[in-house]
């Protein structure tokens, strides 16, 4: 049976170090300071915008094969009172290297909240192939920058260029190539602090139809702590990706990651919508939150005084949507910013989401609810959590 913690050799946690924020009084009524309003709900116009997804830039046939084996999302099956399992990967794109990707892994009844993220590196060395593993670096970069990533793998063009500096190589994995495809895994066992583990062994296999992955932890005695018995793996599947994207011309990209609950009752013109929303730059940066403690959600009518990012990005969500919008500059603060949200001439903004409570034009007040009568608790994860 695979657990959360007998995948941490592969899938390590973002670092943890948190960046200070700017605490914000109730967004929506027009003020300049507050990060989502705007003094005028006009739609700019904008040029069209192409955005770019990573590529990978080796020529090296087998290294292309390994890293196209490795790029996708894979599904494990569920084991015991353990949910299915989510791994996605993408491309992204690191200052000084070729065919890095972009992880993360979430259980499936979660699947805005990965428990795991960070960066795999394939590369020549000495002639060999290795697959080294990284995790975000705690000192330099934020628990917030890994939330601020998180299902943004489903359109690689809005990852952000990363510094090696950001990360910290945790294992190197020599790869091999087999019959069906590449098998990897730790020379010797390396160092861990892990669940009782003071060092742990890690082995990967990859094939056209997914992976297989066994992560072991060991005490100081040599004896196993966690992970699969020693002649099991956990098994993923490839998937198709569950997350729906939308790629605007104007540049505003739509990431659906957790769907309405009614398909049918989704907002539009006219709605009352009270939404949970994180706000982020590019670098991780989270200047507002509708989470944080003493807060309430947002409570607006489409549309809103609001950015226009907002008033193009909200429409289509509904009930228990969780919803990332990447929003260009244009759309955003332009080449003013906001220099009292800490954000910067013509930033590209990433927000959360979350719609839970919806009424949509002309429906009787039934369901009728103020943002204080909204449970405060994270909707995203699973329950219990």
């Amino acid at each position: 049976m695979y657990t959360t913690k007998s995948l941490a050799a592969l899938i390590l946690a973002a670092g943890s170090l948190a960046v200070g924020g700017v605490s914000w009084a109730q967004p929506g009524g027009g003020r300049e300071d507050q990060p989502i309003s705007a003094a005028t709900d006009k739609q700019p116009e904008t040029p069209k915008v192409r955005l770019v997804k990573p590529e990978a830039a080796s020529t090296d046939a087998e290294l292309r094969s390994a890293l196209a084996m490795l790029t996708g999302s894979f599904k494990a099956a569920p084991a015991g009172d353990q949910p299915a399992l989510r791994l996605n990967t993408s491309l992204i794109t690191v200052e000084g290297w070729d065919n890095a990707l972009y992880f993360e892994l979430t259980r499936d009844d979660a699947p805005a909240v990965p428990f795991r993220s960070g960066v795999m590196h394939l590369y020549r060395r000495q002639g060999g192939l290795v697959l080294r593993q990284c995790a975000f670096e705690g000192a330099r970069t934020s628990a917030t920058f890994g939330h601020m990533l998180a299902g943004l793998w489903a359109a690689p063009e809005t990852l952000p260029v990363l510094k090696p500096e950001q990360l910290i190589a945790i294992v190197d994995l020599p790869v091999r190539k087999t019959e069906s495809g590449f098998a990897a895994g730790t020379a010797a066992a390396a160092p861990t602090m892990i669940s009782g583990a003071t060092e742990f062994t890690s082995a990967l296999t990859m094939t056209a139809g997914g992976l297989s992955i066994a992560d072991r932890g060991f005490d100081a005695t040599g004896k196993q702590v966690w992970g699969p018995a020693p002649d099991a793996a956990t098994a993923f599947s490839r998937v198709e990706p569950a997350a729906k994207v939308e790629i605007r011309d104007n540049g505003l990209v739509l990431i659906d990651l957790v769907p309405a609950r009614d398909p049918g009752r989704l907002a539009g013109d006219g709605s009352e919508a009270v939404l949970h929303y994180t706000g982020w730059t590019l670098e991780g940066f989270e200047f507002d939150s509708s989470r944080r403690p003493g807060r309430e959600p947002l409570k607006l009518t489409l549309p809103g005084q609001l950015i226009a990012g907002w008033n193009l990005g909200i429409p289509g969500v509904g009930k228990g949507t969780v919803r990332k919008l990447v929003i260009p500059g244009v759309l955003g603060y332009g080449e003013r910013g906001n220099p009292r949200a800490r954000i910067g001439p013509n930033a590209t903004l990433v927000f959360e989401v979350e719609c839970v409570w919806l009424q949509l034009a002309g429906e009787a007040p039934a369901d009728r609810a103020d943002p204080s009568e909204v449970a405060p608790k994270d909707a995203r994860k699973p329950e219990g959590k």
